[in-house]
């Protein structure tokens, strides 16, 4: 789910990634916060994120680059058999936190489940660039 129809089409064509294009609604103050995410007014999720405790920086840097490598298969519409290669990197700044589900239709097993970490990421990039085709 992303919030541009923007998104959905890059997406699509850059990194034949399926998307599809929600609305998301945030509520409180950061650390405290509540995001509610609908699509064609229906609710898929309301979740409640409490952030806790200092800030640590983290880093894709140190992690291999065939680790943060995207093989993502043609999308059937792409007509062609290439493979496309992406190598993602990440920046930023996370806190634990603790993440509960208030209500929404989207993921059920969300409400049975408990996650074994839950960060809140508050200042982040990431860069997603060009992938690289692989003829098949």
């Amino acid at each position: 789910m992303v919030s541009t129809q923007q998104s959905v089409v890059w997406g699509r064509r850059n990194w034949a990634i399926p998307k599809s294009r929600a609305d998301f609604a945030w509520e409180g103050v950061p650390g405290h916060e509540q995001v509610r995410v609908t699509q064609d007014g229906r609710l898929l999720a309301h979740l409640n994120v409490q952030a806790w405790g200092p800030s640590v920086p983290v880093t894709t840097a140190v992690v291999p680059a065939a680790w943060r490598t995207l093989v993502q298969p043609p999308l059937p519409e792409a007509g062609d058999r290439a493979t496309l290669l992406t190598t993602v990197s990440a920046s930023g700044w996370v806190r634990p936190a603790r993440l509960s589900v208030i209500g929404g239709d989207f993921h059920p097993a969300l409400l049975d489940r408990r996650p074994l970490l839950t960060v809140a990421v508050p200042d982040f990039r990431m860069v997603f660039p060009a992938a690289r085709v692989r003829p098949a």
